[in-house]
């Protein structure tokens, strides 16, 4: 199985959770915060406000701080192991102190990792570093702190043609980017405080695998955060989820026979947290999160 073609694609179709909605915000957990709620706004000024996605990463537990992950609450429920809410999976609480936290590949990532003996970490740095993933992040309608309607694109990019490769990750700020596929997701929403907020119930994705093969995937329930800057967007965070039989026939496009259908099945239910069937107590979809830095980048062609 080509594991980082899949990881690849995995983190595109994070990436675009952020889809054609326009709503007006997400809840983190920490209250209805509303625009009114908020200070006076202060300029904001992130120039031409283009970004790449400079690293990208899955949160994990640190040793340090036991049942501590990143990631959103995304059934706006608490569940502890055994509960009859989310299949009983153990939710996690955020370092900001949000609790029920959902982020199954948290737990799914060292599975992968040992199923396919790789680092899947250094996967993803690698393909940040060979071009393989150039995620492209343009934020328009910037005009302060307290904004309550500004627009992200997301392009699909690519190296300019003669770069030599890899590149240092994380990428650095200024670099210059071919557009491969643009708009790919179109995203209305708000900054609060600095920072960019977005949620979007439902997108529809057909993520392109080769010349012959897409993937179609819906993202569910899908958010984004990030601080929003001159310099870039940090402290980036998105979070959705995704059907396990949709999962199962990516990852069957993706690696043919190297790992059966019944095994992908059985080992991603294992991790299921959400939409749950009271039918068969069973739960049809996995909790996603991943963070993410952005840098300042040009765009060309």
């Amino acid at each position: 199985m080509d594991w980082k073609k899949l990881a690849c694609m995995l983190a595109i179709a994070s990436f675009t959770f952020v889809g054609c909605g326009d709503d007006d915000g997400t809840d983190d957990g920490d209250g209805d915060t509303t625009m009114a709620d908020m200070g006076t706004p202060e300029p904001l000024d992130c120039g031409e406000c283009k970004f790449v996605a400079s690293t990208l990463s899955v949160p994990v537990e640190e040793d340090s701080s036991p049942g501590t992950v990143d990631g959103f609450n995304l059934d706006e429920t608490v569940t502890n192991e055994g509960d009859a809410t989310g299949c009983g999976v153990q939710d996690w609480t955020a370092p900001n102190g949000t609790t029920g936290v959902d982020n199954q590949l948290a737990r799914l990532a060292p599975s992968i990792e040992t199923l396919a003996d790789l680092d899947l970490s250094a996967t993803i740095e690698e393909a940040l570093g060979d071009g393989s993933i150039v995620l492209l992040m343009q934020l328009e309608g910037v005009d302060s702190t307290i904004d309550s309607d500004v627009t992200l694109r997301l392009h699909l990019g690519a190296f300019p043609e003669g770069t030599e490769t890899p590149v240092a990750v994380p990428l650095a700020a200024g670099g210059s980017y071919d557009i491969e596929m643009m708009d790919v997701v179109t995203a209305n929403g708000q900054i609060v405080n600095g920072v960019l907020d977005i949620t979007v119930p439902s997108l529809p994705l057909s993520i392109p695998i080769d010349d012959e093969t897409s993937v179609n995937l819906t993202i569910n329930n899908a958010q984004v955060r990030a601080t929003v800057s001159a310099s870039g967007l940090g402290n980036g965070l998105i979070g959705g989820s995704l059907n396990i039989d949709q999962l199962v026939m990516t990852v069957a496009a993706v690696g043919g026979d190297a790992i059966p259908p019944e095994t992908a099945r059985t080992v991603l239910q294992g991790f299921a947290d959400l939409n749950e069937d009271p039918a068969t107590m069973e739960c049809a979809n996995l909790s996603v999160g991943l963070n993410f830095e952005g840098t300042t980048a040009v765009y060309g062609e």
